[in-house]
């Protein structure tokens, strides 16, 4: 599952756009924990970006990249927590 997780996430950590859809996908590292540690990279390209990685233009954009962060932020915290979820 970890790999496939990786490959959905990090094409909108590279290029963004991410939607709603894409931050509830990158809140599931945090749900399998230690063992999704691969995805650490593309999870810290989201907090990284210069230009942030959701969409541009509406009125959700603040509020998208406030959750991506949070999302991306707990699932760093519990792929580095040895034993599972934190």
């Amino acid at each position: 599952m970890v790999p496939a997780l990786v490959r959905a996430i990090t094409r909108f950590a590279e290029q963004g756009g991410a939607c709603p859809a894409v931050i509830e996908t990158v809140r599931l590292p945090a749900e399998t924990g230690a063992d999704a540690a691969p995805a650490r990279p593309a999870l810290s390209a989201f907090l990284d970006a210069d230009v942030r990685p959701v969409r541009h233009g509406t009125w959700r954009s603040v509020p998208e990249d406030d959750a991506l962060c949070e999302a991306a932020r707990a699932a760093l915290l519990a792929t580095s927590a040895p034993g599972g979820a934190a």
